[in-house]
């Protein structure tokens, strides 16, 4: 699904990851993908991408929780003062 999206970049160096980033006390995880897009929508591409996830998921049975969508304008800060 990811991969299909021609927006996302592939080959060995810039293949896209998806992982389990939390397990929830009560059941569930949350699920990370990360994955490098060309254009200047990257954001676009990622809600586009967080959509048709849920959207799969629910389709195979699975309940989804909505995930907070980035803030336009907003940058995120850095833990340490020099990444």
């Amino acid at each position: 699904m990811i991969t299909s999206d021609p927006r996302v970049l592939g080959g060995a160096t810039l293949a896209p990851v998806v992982t389990a980033a939390d397990y929830q006390r009560g059941g569930g995880a949350a699920v990370r993908v990360a994955a490098w897009v060309s254009g200047a929508d990257a954001q676009l591409a990622a809600d586009d991408m967080r959509d048709r996830a849920r959207t799969a998921l629910q389709e195979a049975g699975c309940k989804t929780a909505d995930a907070p969508r980035a803030q336009p304008g907003r940058v995120r800060q850095s833990e340490t003062p020099y990444a």
